[in-house]
This record gives C-alpha cells, structure tokens and sequence, in this order.
C-alpha cells in the first residue's frame, strides 16, 4: 500500500492507493489498482462511506459551530452530511476579517464544492479548531438536533448505514457545553456513589 502526502500552506492532500499483485490468468493483469474515498456525493451531498469518515465529517462541523459561534453567526446541524449548510458556514468564516490566516482562502482550497471539503476534512477540522481557540470559543457549543440519524454510505451496498447507539450518545455528550457535561458527570457521580453504598448494605 503506497501513501503519498503533500504538504502545502498547511493544507495536506493524502492520495491513498491499494495496490495488490493477483494471479494474471484470472485477472488478466499483475496489479489492480484501486482508489480509497471517504466519500461519495448524493444529490450534490457528500456523504461518508464509512464510520470513521462520519466522525470526520462530524469533527469538521462542530469546529466550524465554535467557529460561528464567536461570530454570532447560526450554527449549522451536525449529521456528518456535508451539504448546502456546511459550505455556507464554510463561506461565512472564510469572509469573516476574523477568520484571518485561518481562512480557507489562504490555502487556495475551493470551498465550494462538498468533495474539496470531504477530501481535506482532517485538515479543515485542525484550521477550525485554531481558529476557534484563538477566537476564544468554548471546547464545545449545543449545535442543533439533526433533522435525521446521521449515516454513512456503505460502499458496496450502495445503502445508508447508521453508526449505533454508542455513536449517537457521544454525538449528544459531543454537543454538549462545558456546563452540560459538568451536570451530566455530576449525576453519573451521584448515581454511582449511591449504587455503591446500596451494595455495601
């Protein structure tokens, strides 16, 4: 398996090929040649074809909601799909003066098309994040609900997967703020001290 990576004004582009030597007289050929994408585009959505690109998606979009949040802009749904919503709040940190060298138009990345944005998601979600910190952002906001359960496209199937439910409660605990999470640990806390004290009896 081949890696080639390129760095350039802090954007990286990942090419990744599998290459595998298969016997000529069924194939026809010494090496296949296949390309990996984390995504494939629906109705001019990109969508993630696995559970670890829609956790990349979804890293993208939160760091972008702290984005917006500091620049009293609304604040786009987390669901891993990126589409229509996640380009315009793209727009609006990338036209904001604040965003700075942190824009993406410093990096010559078009950023109006969903498969530029799916294909340097990692890079995208370390710009967001530093532009957030240096904005003074919280570590998380409340996005809102998704209208539906985020998924993935399976590559071979062609049909929608969700992740589970360990994924959708990180993706709650996720969106929630600072004070959120000291609430909910603080119950979890509770819980266990009183389960512990009732098992001593």
């Amino acid at each position: 398996m081949a890696y080639r990576r390129m760095l350039a004004d802090d954007a990286v582009t990942i090419d990744q090929d599998s290459t595998e030597n298969v016997d000529p007289t069924v194939q026809g050929t010494s090496n296949v040649t296949t390309s990996i994408t984390p995504y494939t585009t629906v109705n001019g959505v990109c969508k993630a074809t696995s559970p670890d690109a829609l956790d990349s998606f979804k890293a993208l979009q939160r760091q972008i909601n702290r984005c917006l949040s500091v620049m009293g802009a609304p604040l786009i749904q987390v669901d891993g799909a990126i589409g229509a919503g996640t380009l315009a709040a793209i727009a609006t940190i990338q036209n904001s003066p604040s965003a700075g060298a942190y824009s993406v138009s410093s990096s010559n990345l078009n950023a109006g098309l969903c498969s530029t944005v799916a294909a340097q998601a990692p890079v995208l979600t370390l710009r967001y994040s530093q532009l957030a910190d240096y904005l003074g952002a919280q570590d998380s906001v409340s996005s809102p609900s998704p209208t539906s359960t985020p998924s993935y496209i399976d590559p071979v199937s062609g049909q929608p997967q969700t992740q589970g439910i360990v994924a959708s409660a990180s993706d709650i605990f996720g969106n929630m703020s600072t004070t959120e999470k000291v609430g909910v640990a603080a119950i979890a806390v509770a819980v266990g001290f009183f389960a512990f004290k009732k098992g001593k009896r």
